[in-house]
């Protein structure tokens, strides 16, 4: 369950908008009018002020006028949207069946995910997709195995399904060449987990080597790869799981949280768009790269409200919970009624690189933001997908090999936490990873 405010944006709300008599257009569709002949006075020269999170951000003195505004999402791929009737991750699973169980289908999908998959020989393609076959098998199998188990032993099959779906992505993308019939492909995970003792104890994950599953997963995943020896703390990176976040607050640990479900929205006015974002307001933006300071500032509160009622639907309770954070420096179109909505999209992720990621468990929000998580020797970029594999791959190996600090675990104050991720994350794994197979944000909905 989430920690964040669910109030249910009225997307009718937005998509009824008209469209203002400047005409003002996006690549993607009209730029929607805010309110017709909207004008807000321009900003002045901004103060410094810290906010209660302890992170500083230029503040702006009044939010700059515009007259046109519409929704824009993250996402680095098409995006598809569709509903059902059955279980979620039901759905999923049937969604991914279509290429690995139809040849021509999983054929085109190798095609698309991997440039230089056209060049091989019939015989290499047949044996890649029928790899591929073979994982995400395995992974749904593990899966299904999983759902039965108490939550103190499907952790071990649940990271096997997504290890296994992990290799089915590292196929897609091209990572993993042909291999020889006869010759099983070793793979190890990437990973070593220990718990070393200490009040409480510390659960260390340690990155091994770049060829692994998880520096594979990770290098896909978030664009970058992640150095050889990197520790991490499976318990820090709980913060990173939307599901358990509600859990965390409760359980005293609500300062781990270090995913943010965030607003977009694109303003306009004559030749110039910019980028408002809306951020929760316990999001500790200190611990953003230097860029992302640089490039906003923070709308005074008051005008922030009445924007977020007219762009949102938002009412002043659930706005008060945001800041509001305009780009400096606008980007200037060719014609007035013109907006280079691509331009602003790299220019967020130039801000705050590595940090911007899509959601895709639903629609009322444009996109996530991962904290950087603080290791030893530097900051390492990190997002629900690669932390909630990780974590589960610690709960895996105390399954496994340490089963009596799992039941130990299970008489302790964070039992309650621990079960909480291991019967909500799953369905999380399930949606980004299969997403990140079919190469293109698939949102499921339940009708």
């Amino acid at each position: 369950m989430s920690c964040l405010s669910r109030t249910r944006r009225r997307r009718s709300f937005v998509r009824a908008a008209v469209q203002h008599a400047n005409g003002a257009v996006a690549p993607d569709g009209p730029v929607l009018s805010c309110r017709r002949g909207a004008r807000l006075i321009c900003n002045v020269s901004p103060t410094r002020v810290r906010t209660k999170g302890g992170d500083v951000m230029d503040q702006a003195q009044r939010m700059r006028g515009f007259t046109g505004w519409f929704l824009r999402p993250v996402y680095r791929n098409s995006l598809e949207v569709t509903g059902t009737h059955l279980p979620l991750d039901e759905e999923y699973w049937l969604a991914l069946r279509h290429p690995a169980e139809v040849e021509l289908a999983g054929i085109a999908l190798l095609a698309a995910g991997d440039p230089g998959f056209t060049v091989r020989t019939p015989a290499e393609k047949n044996q890649l997709w029928r790899e591929f076959r073979a994982y995400v098998r395995q992974a749904e199998g593990f899966y299904r195995g999983a759902s039965v188990l108490a939550w103190k032993s499907s952790p071990l099959n649940y990271y096997y399904s997504f290890m296994n779906l992990a290799k089915a992505l590292a196929i897609v993308r091209g990572v993993l060449p042909p291999q020889p019939v006869h010759e099983p492909r070793q793979l190890h995970h990437g990973l070593s987990a220990r718990v070393i003792a200490g009040n409480p104890d510390e659960w260390r994950l340690t990155v091994r080597g770049d060829d692994g599953v998880f520096p594979m997963l990770f290098r896909t995943v978030i664009g970058a790869p992640i150095p050889d020896n990197t520790e991490l703390e499976a318990r820090r990176l709980l913060g990173y799981s939307l599901p358990i976040g509600w859990q965390l607050q409760k359980s005293g640990n609500g300062a781990l949280i270090a995913w943010f479900p965030c607003h977009r929205i694109i303003l306009v006015q004559a030749a110039e768009c910019w980028d408002v974002i809306g951020v929760p307001r316990e999001a500790p933006l200190d611990r953003l790269p230097a860029s992302f300071s640089a490039a906003y500032e923070e709308i005074p509160v008051d005008q922030a409200k009445a924007f977020a009622f007219t762009t949102l639907g938002l009412h002043a309770s659930v706005a008060s919970e945001l800041r509001f954070l305009q780009r400096k420096t606008p980007e200037v179109s060719a014609a007035a009624g013109e907006c280079n909505a691509a331009a602003l999209d790299r220019l967020l992720e130039e801000s705050a690189p590595h940090c911007t990621f899509e959601l895709l468990n639903g629609t009322d929000y444009e996109f996530g933001l991962g904290i950087p998580y603080a290791a030893a020797a530097s900051t390492v970029p990190i997002n629900e997908l690669v932390a909630s594999y990780a974590v589960m791959y610690f709960l895996s190996s105390l399954v496994r090999y340490h089963p009596d600090y799992m039941d130990r675990i299970g008489e302790s104050a964070e039992a309650w936490l621990i079960e909480s991720f291991a019967k909500s994350a799953p369905l999380f794994l399930v949606r980004y990873l299969v997403a990140a197979v079919l190469g293109c944000t698939l949102i499921i909905k339940a009708n």
